[in-house]
Formats: structure tokens, sequence, C-alpha cells
């Protein structure tokens, strides 16, 4: 069947409109799909969902500020030395066992780490990790039944006993407002974002917040565990809230983490 000339020109013009109008609709669909991803929210539990309840402008946070240069005791390590600038403090010397360190001598070689530790002087500083970012346990805690696998409990307990038993120093390290057991387990005493879901780091950690009355009294009641089991002193780290914007918090973040940190040295004094 041979089409005539008018009707071939009339297909071309439609072939030209459909591409037109093909091209519009790809752009127009990006387009829309940018615009929704700042609806996007993600929780571990329901994965990715809208909320139009929150956006970029959803903003309750505040700006960062510039750290004092200065700190009121500067310390600086030079050649293994400790020099301080003002205040009367006493030179430290010890050992520090990392999660890795424990996972290593624990599980291949506890009787050289037992001997080692044997030879050290009595009041000798030992540092330790005694958790995880994650809410795992090392040692056999009555507070929570998260335990590493990688670390195994009952020579973990052995270590401490073995620390407290040859007078040396112990120190227990461990994460504060970083637990994500916990901030699953504890969902109001979590960092929320507007939609209502827990805010997640880059390493899919909730955070809690420091001035939820669950959050102090987990961390007191760790802390005050640890000190029965001989520790001597606790070591706190990720005490401070994330740089995040979207976090909801109602309240002055750098009054809070003062008032918690007075919670926690008046609980576990």
């Amino acid at each position: 069947m041979r089409l005539s000339y008018r009707m071939r020109c009339a297909l071309k013009r439609t072939g030209q409109v459909l591409l037109v109008l093909l091209v519009i609709a790809v752009i127009a669909y990006a387009l829309w799909f940018t615009w929704l991803d700042r609806f996007v929210v993600y929780s571990r539990e329901l994965g990715a969902q809208l909320d139009f309840s929150s956006s970029i402008t959803d903003k309750t946070g505040v700006v960062a500020e510039k750290p004092e240069e200065k700190p009121p005791v500067s310390i600086f390590y030079n050649d293994g030395q400790l020099e301080v600038e003002s205040g009367d403090l006493t030179q430290i010397k010890g050992y520090y066992l990392t999660n890795a360190d424990m996972q290593r001598y624990l599980k291949n070689d506890p009787e050289g780490l037992i001997a080692k530790l044997q030879e050290l002087p009595k009041g000798t500083a030992i540092m330790i990790d005694v958790k995880d970012m994650y809410g795992n346990f090392f040692y056999s805690s009555s507070i929570s039944e998260n335990r590493n696998s990688n670390v195994d409990p009952a020579a973990m307990d052995s270590l401490i006993k073995l620390m407290q038993s040859n007078e040396l120093y112990a120190i227990a390290r461990m994460p504060a407002l970083r637990d994500y057991y916990y901030g699953l387990n504890h969902v109001p005493d979590g960092l929320p974002l507007p939609g209502g879901y827990l805010w997640m780091d880059e390493d899919y950690c909730y955070w809690l917040n420091p001035a939820s009355d669950g959050t102090m009294t987990y961390l007191a009641q760790t802390i005050v565990e640890l000190r029965n089991l001989g520790f001597d002193e606790v070591v706190l780290y990720d005490f401070y809230f994330p740089a995040e914007d979207k976090i909801v918090f109602n309240g002055d973040k750098d009054e809070a983490i003062t008032k918690a940190a007075e919670t926690l040295v008046t609980a576990c004094s």
C-alpha cells in the first residue's frame, strides 16, 4: 500500500509532536523525583518512605559555632612526653587495648596477654574498650544482653579480674550517646527527625538524647556497673550532639550536654 504525500507529511508531523511530548515527559519525570527527594525519610524498620511533613527547609537546629582555639588547659604530645601549659596534672604512662587488640589476644593468645599484664608494675594504667558504638558489650553485663561475638565475654571478665588482682589502674572506654541497639529498643530516648523517625549517622547508628531521663539512667547504670567491676575510671566518647540540622531538639544543645555531664558525675560519684 503506497501512502500519499499528504499522508506521509501528516505522519511525520505527528511523530515529531510525539517525540517532543516524550522529551517533555522525561524532563518532568526527572524534576518530579528531584523535588520528591527532599521528602524521603529512611528508617531501618520501614526503609525509605515519603514524609511530606518535612523538607530541606525544616531546619530546627542551630548554626555551629567555632570552638575556642585555646582551651583552659592546653595539652601537647611531644616525643612521648605529656606537657601541660597550665594547671597541675600528673604525667600518665600506660597502655590502651582496643577492641581489635582484645579480639586478637583473647581469641589467639590469652596466655600471652596474661603474661604481659602480670609483668607490669602495680598502678600501671590500662585502658580497654568495654562496649562498641552498636551497643554490644564485651563483658558479661547485667544491663544489656547485646554481646559482641568477636570478644568472648568470659575471657573479658577474666581479664578485668586479672587487672584488679594485679592492682593495675583500670580504665574503661565506651561510646556515650552513640548506641544502635539502645536507640532501636528505646525510640523515645533517641534523636528524632521531623517525621518522627530516629536520625542515623553514616555508620547506621542511632544517637541518644542527652536530655532524656532514660538515656541518663542507662549511662549511669553502665558506669556504676563498671566501677563495681573494679574500674578506676570510665572514659566516655561520642558525648556531643551530631552536626545535623534535621534533628528535632527543643532546647539549648550545649546546655543539655553540660547538664548531662553534671548528672552523670553526681549519679556516679
